[in-house]
């Protein structure tokens, strides 16, 4: 599930440590758009980029899951 995002791409973005998971890359993207469009509330040009990092946190939250209950039931 990576998204391509290197540690020098990271770092130049200013992404906390905290963030960078497999969906950083999607993080770098939703946050120039937020800069581009000063935060614009609603239905604005970042609400797909907003989904789309949203939906990659959910699933990489249930892959992680699912390995701790497989690892649980081994012991």
């Amino acid at each position: 599930m990576t998204t391509g995002a290197s540690s020098a791409e990271l770092s130049a973005a200013r992404v906390d440590p905290a963030f960078r998971d497999g969906c950083a890359g999607l993080l770098i993207a939703l946050n120039k758009c937020r800069r581009e469009t000063f935060h614009l509330g609603g239905r604005s040009t970042c609400h797909d980029l907003l989904h789309e990092y949203e939906a990659c946190q959910y699933q990489d939250h249930e892959r992680r899951k699912q390995i701790a209950i497989q690892q649980s039931a081994k012991h």
